[in-house]
């Protein structure tokens, strides 16, 4: 691919050595390097740009931490924590915001996760910082996170979703009761 042209040339020579012609080629394929690499690093800038926007605005609670202490959250992980802001959700440990049975198998997952690479999803609960008990769903991955690898997890309030996995096992249930009572 060309990514532009380097001229060499000289007033007092009609030509050059093969000596002067292999250091011209030397500073030339240098030159391309430094421009790719330069071309590299600027959609690399805007590709991070596009990935912190994806995360800033997602639906979905997005929280980056090590081992359990909160590096980043999104706006949707703050109001899903029921947190004032970033610094106050960062006063607690992602474990001591799960029942004690959730905080396990979250350990148990990242762990595993961590170990092997591989995207992780279980289904459990949050206990907001008011102590309201939320199910939720939560894919679990490692990411590079200022230099270090560390856990994302993405959240999902399954509140609405349950409520109407209740209101529709609840229509069966009385759907069957007035059949076998017909």
């Amino acid at each position: 691919k060309t990514v532009g042209t380097l001229s060499f040339g000289s007033r007092k020579k009609n030509s050059f050595s093969d000596d002067e012609l292999e250091l011209m080629r030397t500073v030339a394929d240098q030159v391309s390097i430094a421009k790719q690499r330069q071309q590299i690093e600027e959609a690399l800038i805007k590709s991070e740009g596009n990935y912190r926007n994806l995360v800033a605005f997602s639906p979905d609670a997005i929280l980056v931490h090590d081992n359990g202490k909160p590096l980043y959250a999104n706006d949707a992980a703050i109001k899903l924590f029921g947190a004032e802001s970033f610094e106050h959700l960062a006063e607690h440990t992602l474990f001591s915001l799960l029942p004690s049975d959730d905080a396990i198998m979250a350990s148990e997952v990242i762990n595993r996760v961590m170990a092997d690479g591989k995207i992780g999803m279980r289904e459990g609960h949050i206990a907001r910082l008011d102590g309201l008990m939320i199910p939720v769903e939560v894919i679990v991955s490692p990411v590079d996170f200022g230099g270090k690898r560390v856990t994302q997890g993405i959240i999902r309030n399954m509140s609405e979703r349950k409520m109407y996995e209740r209101q529709i096992k609840d229509a069966y249930d009385r759907l069957n009761r007035y059949v076998e009572n017909s």
